[in-house]
């Protein structure tokens, strides 16, 4: 039950730490996809070190100052890491070039996990993990949760929001076919549906003032004389059958003689003498 108390007295002293223990972390807050070579670098007159912009700067606890508000509140505090490797020190995992330390960390009695990680390219990467197991422990405890809490909302910098999308034009609606489009269009059909032969006449006689082959718009009174020529063609006007002149004047294709008269004449070609015989 004391313990309890001890820790609840922590939390509400060193939730948020005097300003002289705050620190400020420079955290790039570019665009997340650009490589790191190709990051533009500066000096900082806010955090007076040398990194990467455009940053925001975190307020956070130094690996000292964690270490002495974790004394003040338990001078018997300990961390334990969760493993070990096979020279008895503590098991650093190395995954893509990011190294992580797991640990339990013991305060007032009470033992909470906690995680410690850095990239491996550090000059001083076991002191880095140390460092940064200690303040994730030490905010199990209440220890700095203002500072974390802060940095939380940091942890993704606000993208810049993608830009509305232009609206798409609206379709040009095509305009209704004219009277003279829809008239060539017709006569087109029927020109291609003719056969050769009738192709050769329709060239033949093809309208002086249009052009050749059917223009997409044809003048009303150039129309006319073109569907008259493919009437011509397609219903042309029946062969007349040949008729032998008439006996009786050398000359009539047809007898002027009445009927009665020609049916009694021999020379007529319409007498019947013959079949009645």
């Amino acid at each position: 039950m004391e313990e309890l108390q001890q820790l609840r007295a922590a939390a509400a002293k060193w939730a948020n730490p005097p300003a002289e223990l705050v620190s400020k972390l420079p955290r790039y807050s570019g665009p997340r996809d650009t490589p790191k070579a190709q990051r533009r670098r500066e000096a900082c007159q806010i955090c007076s070190s040398y990194h990467e912009v455009p940053a925001i700067h975190l307020d956070y606890m130094g690996h000292a100052d964690v270490t002495l508000a974790l004394i003040d509140v338990d001078p018997s505090w300990s961390w334990e890491p969760c493993a070990y490797d096979e020279n008895g020190l503590p098991r650093v995992v190395n995954r893509d070039g990011r190294l992580t330390l797991w640990a339990w960390l013991t305060v007032c009695g009470v033992r909470r996990l906690a995680v410690g990680t850095c990239e491996a390219t550090k000059s001083d990467p076991e002191k880095e993990l140390v460092g940064d197991l200690l303040r994730n422990g030490a905010m199990r405890f209440g220890i700095g949760t203002a500072l974390w809490s802060k940095a939380d909302i940091h942890d993704d910098p606000p993208q810049k929001p993608a830009p509305a999308a232009a609206p798409k034009p609206e379709p040009k609606k095509k305009p209704a076919p004219t009277d003279d489009y829809i008239e060539a269009a017709v006569l087109k059909l029927r020109a291609n549906a003719l056969d050769p032969a009738q192709k050769a006449l329709l060239l033949e006689r093809w309208p002086i003032k249009l052009s050749k082959p059917i223009p997409d718009r044809i003048p009303p009174t150039v129309a006319a004389e073109l569907e008259a020529v493919l009437d011509s063609i397609e219903n042309p006007p029946p062969t007349p059958v040949p008729v032998p002149d008439c006996a009786t004047c050398g000359k009539a294709a047809r007898c002027p003689l009445p009927i009665a008269v020609a049916l009694e004449d021999p020379q007529c070609r319409l007498y019947e003498g013959e079949q009645n015989q």
